[in-house]
């Protein structure tokens, strides 16, 4: 659905910047990057309690330890 509205919007900006109807392209270009800003915004919210858990291993890392991160241990030896 995201993709359908902004292809659509983004016509429509083409249409009117062709058109020479410099503000009416303005508004519209302010409107697609709302849009687009509030889709990224969506995936943080989404994303962001999974970084935030206790059991989250980053891609690259062994299970419920970091690869690039030493314990105190291991830093003394």
């Amino acid at each position: 659905m995201f993709i359908i509205v902004e292809v659509a919007l983004a016509i429509v900006f083409a249409a009117t910047a062709w058109h020479n109807h410099e503000n009416v392209a303005a508004v519209v270009e302010w409107i697609i990057a709302l849009i687009f800003t509030f889709y990224v915004l969506s995936f943080i919210l989404d994303l962001w309690p999974s970084v935030r858990s206790k059991t989250h291993v980053p891609q690259g890392g062994e299970s419920g330890k970091l690869c690039w991160r030493k314990t105190q241990k291991e830093m003394a030896v």
